[in-house]
């Protein structure tokens, strides 16, 4: 078992312009052994690069909440608070506005001051000693997350309602929630909450924004029970806020997500790949089919295509990259996958398998599919 990683805290200056704990995080930060995630907030620098990617738009919400307590977290940073996998890292951090002065992105300076590009390079050789230092990696690492401000939905926002009543904002207001920060890899945020609306309210205001894959892959976890309350959404929790879809556009690219949606994919990766193969016009697989090895053992097969003999396998990285977790090292691990794919191989299936870099050209998907003869039931344009 590996030990306990530490974590870096946050650092919070004073609002006190005065303070000389700001002077001394500014000259930090110039230094490059802090980085500036909000005004007068900062993290180790080291503890930044550390941080996974998708820990990262966590990392500045957080730094958001401290600035500014009665923040409400929407959107997509919404959804990595209720425990949403996203097909890739948010770039913003996402809240709500009142007015329409303050939507949109809020330039935000640089979060590495003065420091140098030297200085940034080995940073980052420190946390990855093995990985060739590139300029693109400095910039993708280091590039800020800043605010992205939206108001409120059309039925909840406040000025819609200037009776005095306000009937549906403090039912929007009695549905907010604070979440706790999850412990994160390298950063140390423990104690901070965060506010944020409803799981379902959250689902009907962002996935009809999305790309279908994207889309589809919210409600496949929804389904499943794949977020913090670990409990298998319906179609009739989603209609208690049906009121947050603005349009009969909206509604349409809701219900074809949700017509897609299964709960048996296991991750964003085999979400994808089921998009993928409908949209390029190949029958839909089986998921998770459940196949009794010649040694009695039991095997589950992420896509099935019986009738032809074909299993398809989506080889996300994962499971490759925590084999720590099973006491197994990355090369124990990809042995054990060969295994298994031929114990597949000798029940009579073909084993065909794909990653991450086939979902991201359609068309190289399309070809490992078509070489295995994969049934189809249309052929379609991949423009």
């Amino acid at each position: 078992m590996t030990p306990p990683r530490e974590t870096s805290p946050l650092l919070v200056a004073s609002r006190d312009g005065d303070d000389p704990s700001a002077l001394t995080l500014g000259r930090a930060t110039d230094a490059g052994r802090l980085v500036r995630l909000r005004q007068g907030v900062y993290l180790d620098a080291l503890a930044w690069v550390q941080s996974p990617a998708w820990e990262r738009p966590l990392i500045a919400a957080a730094a958001q909440a401290l600035r500014q307590p009665k923040a409400i977290f929407c959107r997509e940073t919404a959804l990595l608070l209720h425990g949403f996998s996203l097909l890739q890292p948010p770039s913003h951090v996402d809240v709500r506005v009142a007015d329409n002065a303050n939507t949109g992105r809020r330039p935000f300076r640089s979060m590495t001051g003065a420091a140098s590009q030297r200085r940034l390079e080995d940073l980052l050789s420190a946390a990855k000693p093995s990985s060739r230092t590139r300029r693109q990696d400095l910039t993708r690492i280091f590039q800020s997350i800043p605010n992205r401000g939206f108001r409120y939905p059309g039925p909840f926002h406040p000025a819609q309602h200037s009776s005095g009543a306000l009937p549906v904002t403090v039912r929007y207001a009695a549905g907010l929630i604070d979440i706790p920060l999850p412990e994160l890899s390298c950063a140390d945020v423990s104690g901070i909450t965060l506010r944020t609306e409803p799981l379902e309210f959250v689902l009907l205001d962002t996935v009809h924004r999305l790309t279908q894959p994207a889309a589809v892959a919210l409600i496949d976890a929804f389904r499943a029970g794949r977020h913090r309350l670990r409990s298998a959404g319906t179609e009739e929790d989603l209609h208690r806020w049906a009121e947050v879809l603005p349009s009969m556009r909206a509604r349409s690219r809701t219900r074809r997500a949700w017509d897609l949606s299964d709960a048996r994919a296991e991750n964003p990766g085999e979400s994808f790949s089921r998009v993928l193969i409908h949209q390029l016009g190949y029958d839909p697989p089986d998921l998770q089919t459940k196949l009794t090895l010649r040694d009695g053992t039991i095997a589950y097969v992420d896509f099935m295509w019986d009738s032809a003999g074909i299993a398809g396998e989506f080889d996300g990285d994962q499971k490759y990259l925590k084999a720590a977790d099973f006491g197994m090292t990355a090369q124990e691990a990809v042995l054990k996958e060969k295994k298994r794919e031929d114990a597949i191989r000798r029940l009579g299936y073909r084993v065909i398998r794909w990653d991450w870099s086939s979902l991201q050209d359609a068309r190289r998907l399309d070809r490992i599919l078509n070489e295995a003869g994969v049934p189809r039931r249309r052929r379609t344009s991949l423009a």
